[in-house]
């Protein structure tokens, strides 16, 4: 069984995927889903809630949404 190298798990391929935010899933009385690819949705996610909720979340904190909800 061979492993995959340290930089497969690298920002460049976890951009690669599609994926979905909604407002709700994080506390939000909110319908707004941000989905697409990765990348997109980190930057339609933190213009939502900075304009509407007034939560400048950083790309990182994003990223960790993302992260914990593919239960990584």
């Amino acid at each position: 069984m061979s492993t995959l190298p340290v930089d497969f798990y690298s920002e460049s391929f976890f951009f690669i995927s599609m994926t979905e935010l909604k407002c709700r899933d994080y506390g939000f009385e909110c319908d707004f889903v941000a989905s697409g690819e990765t990348e997109q949705v980190i930057e339609n996610f933190r213009n939502h809630t900075e304009e509407e909720h007034g939560i400048d979340y950083s790309k990182e904190a994003i990223m960790q949404f993302l992260l914990r909800k593919q239960g990584l």
